[in-house]
C-alpha cells in the first residue's frame, strides 16, 4: 500500500497550518529571511526603477521644451541674417560697380 503525501499535509507538517503551497504566504513561510530580503531588494529595484523613468521622462520633456525654444528664437534670426546678407551684398555690388565706373 503506497502512502501519498500532498502539498498541504507536507506544509501543515512544515508550518503548523495548512496553506495552498501556491499562495503568497506559503511561499513567503518557505523561504523565510532570505525571502524577506529578496523581496526588499526587488522592491528597492523596482522603485529606483521607477523614479529613474520619472526623472528620464522629465527630463526629456525639458529638452523638447529647449529644442522648440531654439528652434524659435533661432529660425527667425538666422532669416533676419540671410535677408541682412543679402542687402549687404547688393550695395557692395553696387560700390564695386560705382567704382570700376569711375
Amino acid at each position: 500500500m503506497a502512502v501519498t503525501v500532498t502539498a498541504p499535509v507536507v506544509t501543515q507538517a512544515v508550518t503548523g497550518s495548512v496553506l495552498d503551497p501556491n499562495s503568497f504566504a506559503a511561499v513567503f513561510l518557505q523561504w523565510g529571511v532570505v525571502g524577506v530580503v529578496a523581496f526588499l531588494g526587488l522592491l528597492f529595484a523596482y522603485k529606483a526603477n521607477q523614479k529613474t523613468e520619472a526623472r528620464a521622462d522629465r527630463l526629456e520633456a525639458q529638452l523638447s521644451n529647449l529644442h522648440q525654444e531654439t528652434r524659435d528664437k533661432i529660425i527667425p534670426a538666422l532669416v533676419a541674417s540671410t535677408q541682412t546678407n543679402g542687402e549687404v551684398a547688393e550695395v557692395l555690388r553696387d560700390l564695386l560697380r560705382d567704382r570700376d565706373r569711375r
